[in-house]
């Protein structure tokens, strides 16, 4: 019986230890000053640089149908094959970077929106949401525990997962593409590690890069901000109204369309890429006086709120070809609604009055 006991104890000493290895709840302070130490690099057994981070988790036999689109996890298991993985302080190094311990990992400018590089191996839904938290850079700047490359190659981010906050920590071994020399997922044009960091550490505390492949906007927005997520019916009879609160809060407001195939294709005549999500970034309510204005060019006569109301729309993955009221082709803009408006012709957006909206999306998540 008492060796019995000792071989019990013994092994639940060894499953703890093995339940610790492999915890992901990686301390990054201790980890660091360990790193400065030992004057060395750090190699994230948990996360290797290796085809389990990349396609855990996938099977091919959930999907069938030669004819149906493929899914980002079935793009990857056919491309995974082609992706090598590299230091980016290897890189850096490699083009005799001397600043490298002390460059931010954020722009100074603060400039996020439009500056993310998306590839085709990124779930859309995460690039929309980085985005739209973008729009407010410290939603971003707030996740990340460090913001500084250094000797050590350790990053940390949290991460959100069922309402509580985890530290998750990654080395800096990224995805490449083997044959065009480029990044395989999510960058940023000026090659700033902020967006490739927090989706590593987003796929690490998944599994992998194919686990988050598919998660829905809700999801992602859950485990970014910690904050709950409602959804509204793009028919209901007080949207307006809560669009208007929902955006004087600034709260992130996104909307997805596309969920018939005749829907899928209207849309695609607009310009608008199908079942992805846009961020609404601006909600006006005409004055009589703006409504007096537009009367005689609109091609409908505002009557009630959902004339009244017009959005402005972010659309960062399609070619922007709406011509209805409120579009660059309609005879609405006057130089008072491009200020009031905060109209700019170089922006990925567009604009549309609550009518109009309401044909086309059909999923809000606020």
């Amino acid at each position: 019986i008492l060796h019995q006991d000792s071989l019990t104890n013994l092994m639940k000493n060894i499953f703890h230890r093995i339940l610790k290895k492999n915890s992901i709840d990686q301390s990054y302070n201790d980890m660091h000053k360990y790193l400065l130490q030992k004057k060395t690099k750090f190699y994230d057994d948990l996360f290797p640089p290796n085809i389990n981070s990349l396609i855990k988790g996938y099977h091919p036999n959930k999907y069938s149908g030669k004819n149906e689109k493929k899914t980002l996890g079935e793009i990857l298991f056919k491309e995974y094959k082609d992706i090598t993985w590299k230091r980016e302080s290897e890189i850096i190094n490699n083009n005799n970077n001397n600043n490298y311990n002390t460059t931010n990992i954020f722009p100074q400018d603060n400039i996020f929106m439009n500056k993310i590089i998306y590839n085709k191996l990124s779930n859309p839904n995460f690039y929309s949401a980085l985005n739209a938290l973008a729009t407010n850079p410290e939603r971003i700047k707030n996740l990340f525990v460090n913001s500084k490359r250094d000797s050590t190659c350790l990053y940390a981010v949290n991460i959100g997962r069922n309402g509580n906050i985890q530290q998750v920590v990654i080395d800096d071994f990224f995805p490449f593409n083997r044959k065009h020399n480029n990044k395989s997922f999510i960058s940023e044009e000026k090659g700033f590690l902020w967006p490739q960091i927090l989706e590593k550490a987003y796929a690490k505390a998944y599994g992998s890069y194919n686990l988050i492949s598919e998660r829905s906007m809700e999801s992602i927005l859950k485990d970014l901000t910690c904050a709950p997520v409602i959804t509204l019916d793009s028919f209901g009879d007080n949207l307006s109204k809560e669009l208007l609160e929902a955006y004087k809060r600034k709260w992130i407001i996104m909307a997805g369309a596309g969920d018939t195939a005749a829907s899928e294709d209207l849309l695609r005549d607009l310009g608008l890429p199908p079942n992805a999500d846009h961020e609404i970034c601006l909600v006006y309510k005409l004055t009589e006086d703006n409504i007096n204005q537009i009367t005689s060019n609109s091609l409908n006569i505002p009557t009630n709120d959902d004339y009244n109301t017009v959005l402005k729309i972010r659309n960062l993955l399609g070619k922007i070809e709406w011509i209805g009221d409120w579009s660059d082709y309609s005879g609405l803009w006057n130089d008072n609604f491009k200020s009031i408006l905060n109209y700019n012709s170089g922006e990925k957006s567009f604009y549309m009055n609550l009518k109009d909206f309401k044909l086309y999306f059909s999923r809000i998540k606020i």
